[in-house]
């Protein structure tokens, strides 16, 4: 069997605000409850992150990855999103 591949499409060292949120990895409208405004929420994030934290984005397809007896949620449900965790739990 073929081993799946993935291409790096971009990598980088997290600098500003503006890098968190151009990664796409934060659902910024469910801070809402906490956070009176989202500049808040974004600085107060971004601050564990900035000169700290790496990224690497990657393009693959998921559905080649191997399957994993170990997949750790059990059914709740919720078909779409038990089929994107067991995607990513096998990547």
């Amino acid at each position: 069997m073929e081993e799946p591949t993935v291409e790096i499409v971009r990598q980088g060292i997290i600098e500003s605000e503006y890098d968190l949120t151009d990664l796409h990895i934060i659902d910024w409208c469910r801070l809402g409850s906490y956070w009176r405004h989202a500049g808040d929420a974004i600085r107060a994030i971004s601050s564990w992150f900035i000169w700290r934290a790496m990224y690497t984005g990657v393009k693959g397809d998921l559905c080649q990855a191997p399957v994993l007896e170990l997949f750790p949620l059990g059914r709740d449900g919720n078909a779409l999103f038990s089929r994107r965790a067991r995607l990513l739990w096998h990547s």
